[in-house]
């Protein structure tokens, strides 16, 4: 049996949720961010569950914590685009 040196990686994008090492498919409750290792090892390519690269998922979370620096996806969910683009 593989030993993992740790349990759990931190989210790529708002670094506050730990996912297991393994790939699950879980959201990130404070971003929203699918854990999916294709996305996360192709940063700049818009493929798998995310439906954004990872960079422009970094961008837009930047975005909304600028705006609402207490979001909590699983509480607050995504503003609309339009609102985001017009900050």
């Amino acid at each position: 049996m593989t030993k993992f040196k740790h349990e759990y990686v931190l989210c790529p994008v708002c670094q506050k949720h730990k996912f297991p090492v393994i790939v699950d498919y879980s959201d990130c409750p404070y971003c929203g961010w699918c854990h999916d290792d294709v996305s996360e090892e192709e940063a700049d390519i818009a493929i798998g569950p995310n439906h954004l690269s990872l960079n422009d998922f970094r961008t837009r979370y930047r975005r909304i914590i600028e705006q609402n620096p207490s979001f909590y996806y699983k509480r607050d969910g995504y503003p609309d685009a339009s609102d985001i683009e017009n900050s």
